[in-house]
């Protein structure tokens, strides 16, 4: 039984560890968190298997996890919206021109600015490819309130293009995938 569920957890790693960590990494933690965030979920996982629990969508269930994880640090302060100077090399600074990077980085602020909590992070869950009831149980929330939010998003995503005549079709794709989703670093 064990050694079927710890199979069971090495496919699950397999599929799910590297999109758990950028989604982890939408909150702007840094990478360590987000490796502590999706190792506690799948410790979690785990334990849950070993007492007998079914999880019905494994994927939704450890989304769920890093999710609250992350979202349970951030309330308790545990972290900080800063950069590592060892990290800096990483960032899109160095690879692109920095007025470009400064109007992106503008966009992504007014479209968060435009956005609530919850339609932000019904975006990024959305982001990362979950599916409308993956995202409602990662959410605790029903499928119909992730159509409603994610069509908010998008009607103030509309309204806001509307208004900024200046933003272009590019831009606000780069600013949106600054805003949903954290580029790690490539592996060397």
């Amino acid at each position: 039984m064990e050694a079927a569920i710890e199979q069971e957890i090495a496919d699950l790693h397999r599929l799910y560890a590297d999109p758990l960590l950028r989604f982890a990494c939408t909150f702007k933690a840094g990478e360590p968190a987000g490796h502590d965030a999706v190792q506690e979920a799948f410790v979690r996982y785990f334990i849950e298997r070993r007492y007998g629990r079914s999880i019905a969508n494994p994927r939704a269930w450890l989304y769920w996890v890093v999710r609250n994880y992350m979202l349970d640090r951030i309330e308790s302060g545990g972290l900080r919206r800063e950069v590592a100077v060892e990290q800096a090399e990483g960032l899109p600074a160095s690879q692109c021109d920095p007025e470009i990077l400064a109007q992106r980085s503008e966009t992504a602020r007014e479209i968060a600015a435009a956005l609530t909590s919850r339609e932000l992070e019904c975006l990024r869950l959305r982001s990362q490819g979950l599916s409308y009831a993956e995202i409602g149980a990662a959410m605790i929330i029903s499928c119909g309130t992730v159509a409603a939010l994610l069509a908010r998003v998008h009607d103030k995503l509309r309204a806001l293009g509307r208004e900024k005549r200046s933003w272009t079709f590019a831009g606000t794709k780069e600013a949106l995938r600054y805003l949903v989703m954290e580029v790690l670093p490539e592996a060397p």
